[in-house]
């Protein structure tokens, strides 16, 4: 009820679907799926349909809202790929090679996101959406469509192995350095920081992870957050410092908790797991892993699963 009576004033205060998507892009950043889908839905009920390019817009919003659903949760491609497909119907007639850019980056994102949490499909589909998302806007000269593009490239890549990602990821970082992109520059540092981490640089893992953790603090970015206060505390504990990692896993927890995350939730009850596992916590390193694995069966997630069974048979046989 709560949501929908906030949902009501926003339509009623303001009935411009530009304010709209404004609106829903603020509540996106704050974590507040569900306020931004009922937001878009709401207006899509309202619209004039003959105005093909603003039906697509608020089309492509809602894909995009379901597809970080889909990623931090493990729920919602399905509601992403229908939302983002219509709108691309939509935009056949109108040509607007922004708004289909952005379209190819989310429809791409969702494949990514199904392959890389479920393991179903593969990673072409997905490279092949961002890969049209860059010669877009390349060709309208979008420089920070460009950089998203080329940064979702470098994950491809990464996790394919199919080339170097770090390339990709310092192209990504001089455009969003260059034009002050804090959100995308917030996404090829912390990814920068994932290769140093596994060539066992730690000192400037650290370093960029809290600075991509910095960026996206300032912005209100706290659908990431807890992805960034993990990354942080993950080198921690490589560098012999769990317990000062522990405050950063439970601040994402807590974080990932509150937003409903439910996927970063099991990922944040894993590391909690892993930190007190190496401060040799055997009843709290059980206690993290097997709520997580719980959750992780809950949602469907694989990995997780098998990550903490792996952890509690370790822990069952010392």
């Amino acid at each position: 009820m709560l949501v929908w009576a906030i949902v009501g004033l926003l339509i009623t205060s303001d009935k411009s679907a530009q304010n709209v998507l404004q609106k829903a892009e603020a509540h996106f950043y704050e974590g507040r799926l569900d306020i931004s889908v009922k937001l878009l839905d709401s207006c899509l009920l309202k619209i004039d349909r003959t105005d093909k390019l603003t039906h697509a817009r608020l089309l492509i919003k809602r894909g995009k809202m379901y597809a970080f659903q889909s990623f931090t949760s493990n729920v919602g491609y399905e509601e992403a790929l229908a939302s983002l497909f219509e709108a691309r119907e939509l935009l056949d007639s109108t040509r607007d090679f922004r708004d289909e850019a952005e379209m190819h980056i989310w429809i791409g994102f969702t494949y990514y996101a199904m392959r890389f949490n479920r393991g179903e499909g593969d990673y072409d589909r997905p490279a092949d959406y961002f890969q049209k998302a860059l010669v877009l806007s390349r060709q309208i000269g979008d420089a920070r469509s460009e950089a998203e593009a080329i940064f979702y490239s470098g994950i491809i890549h990464e996790r394919r192995q199919s080339a170097d990602p770090m390339p990709f990821y310092r192209q990504a970082e001089t455009l969003a350095r260059k034009h002050g992109f804090k959100l995308e520059l917030s996404y090829a540092t912390r990814h920068i920081a994932f290769l140093m981490q596994k060539e066992k640089k730690l000192d400037e893992a650290l370093a960029l992870f809290n600075e991509s953790l910095k960026l996206r603090e300032e912005i209100g970015f706290k659908i990431y957050l807890p992805f960034s206060y993990m990354s942080v505390g993950d080198v921690l504990v490589e560098m012999n410092r769990a317990q000062e990692a522990l405050d950063y896993f439970d601040k994402a927890h807590r974080l990932a908790d509150q937003l409903g995350s439910k996927r970063v939730v099991a990922l944040s009850l894993l590391s909690l797991g892993d930190a007190h596992k190496t401060l040799k916590d055997r009843t709290r390193a059980r206690q993290y892993f097997t709520e997580a694995k719980e959750l992780s069966k809950a949602i469907q997630y694989k990995t997780g699963v098998d990550y903490a069974e792996k952890n509690l048979k370790e822990l069952d046989t010392k």
